[in-house]
């Protein structure tokens, strides 16, 4: 390479394409490092600033690395967690002795692999125990949830500016308390010490249970049920911004339109809807309205998963094209007579996204295969 060739390009387009570079192969960018000395610099902070652990192996290279050299822990802004359910105690056990050198983490993220719902509670116990040699620096717990148990949630009181959490169950038994507290007043428990979560995701029960909103903007409910939803408006209303639904519909008729199923203006600070359901349709009934009015004026941005477009769910097996139309034909109707949308984003197969939006003089309607970030769960928990 001719001298000075890769300064032709500034470093926050190399840093860009080396931190993308991080996300699909860490050996690749080592090598690509390997060809120019201009490249290390750049390189060196993507490959730190969010590393990747896929097992005890990699977590003790990784702790050899950053004991050895200690700017490069500095570097460290997120961990991310990828090894098997099997792997997690021994992987996690590993980490131990390296997170009180990582000072300036901010966001741990799980992305186990397999089947599982949630991180077990002792592991999710012992990672959060691991993890509290620097409190103050934690701002993001993600990924797959946590098992929440009384003590997991006194574990977690100690980060004083924790600002998102994913939970998966919360059970308020005796046994479950080493203190013998039978306290079981799950607000005060979760959203009482937590003074800054602001990101919350965890299942229908657990919301229902709530007794006040806490400081929560952004919310994230699994298994979620229309039943949920009075509750949530009477919480959240004033204050959320950003809401994430996995609805569970079981077997149902027609299109089960996001816009019919709840009274939207009952959340009038809503600014990104996300809905992605689970279940199988029925049968098709004709003249079915897209009530697009029931949304707040202050929405910009729908996402929806329709199961019977990504799965061919119909009983009746109408052609793809037949779906394809149903869908932009709801994407149409909300862009033109919902009062602030601009984007629809409808999600037809798995990695597969298209965005929605009117463009020019005459609004026309026109889509494009989204950017991963339009209608990704933590840009727009990042973004508000």
């Amino acid at each position: 390479m001719p001298q000075n060739v890769s300064l032709r390009v500034p470093v926050e387009v190399w840093l860009r394409i080396f931190r993308y570079a991080t996300v699909t192969s860490q050996h690749s960018l080592v090598q690509a490092v390997a060809t120019c000395s201009d490249f290390h610099g750049p390189a060196e902070e993507a490959l730190y600033t969010f590393p990747t652990i896929f097992n005890k192996w990699t977590a003790n290279r990784f702790h050899s690395t950053v004991a050895e050299s200690p700017h490069r822990a500095r570097m460290v802004r997120g961990l991310r967690l990828v090894c098997s359910p099997k792997q997690a105690d021994d992987c996690i056990a590993a980490l131990k002795e390296t997170f009180p050198l990582l000072i300036r983490v901010e966001t741990i993220e799980l992305a186990f692999s397999g089947k599982e719902e949630c991180l077990p509670r002792p592991t999710a116990t012992s990672l959060i125990e691991g993890t509290s040699s620097n409190p103050h620096s934690l701002r993001r717990i993600r990924g797959l949830p946590l098992y929440a148990s009384r003590h997991l949630i006194r574990c977690l009181s100690k980060y004083p500016h924790l600002e998102e959490l994913h939970l998966y169950q919360y059970s308020p038994l005796i046994e479950d308390d080493e203190d013998g507290d039978d306290d079981d007043d799950e607000d005060e428990c979760m959203l009482g010490v937590l003074k800054k979560l602001r990101v919350l995701s965890c299942p229908r029960t657990m919301v229902s249970r709530l007794k006040s909103a806490g400081t929560i903007t952004s919310l994230c409910i699994t298994e979620a049920e229309r039943d949920v939803m009075d509750n949530v408006a009477t919480l959240f209303g004033h204050q959320l911004v950003s809401l994430r639904l996995h609805r569970e519909l079981g077997n149902y008729s027609g299109m089960a339109y996001p816009t019919n199923w709840f009274k939207w203006e009952k959340l009038p600070l809503l600014k990104f809807l996300d809905i992605q359901d689970r279940g199988r349709r029925g049968r098709e009934i004709e003249g079915q309205v897209i009530r697009a009015e029931s949304l707040p004026h202050s929405l910009v941005a729908l996402v929806w998963a329709p199961s019977w477009a990504m799965d061919c769910a119909l009983v009746d097996s109408r052609p793809e094209q037949w779906r394809r139309n149903k869908i932009r034909d709801f994407a149409d109707t909300v862009l033109r007579r919902a009062g602030g949308v601009k984007t629809v984003v409808y999600r037809w197969s798995k990695g597969k996204a298209y965005e929605c939006a009117l463009k020019g003089k005459d609004q026309s309607y026109c889509e494009v295969l989204a950017d991963s970030l339009t209608s990704d769960e933590y840009a727009w928990v990042d973004k508000r």
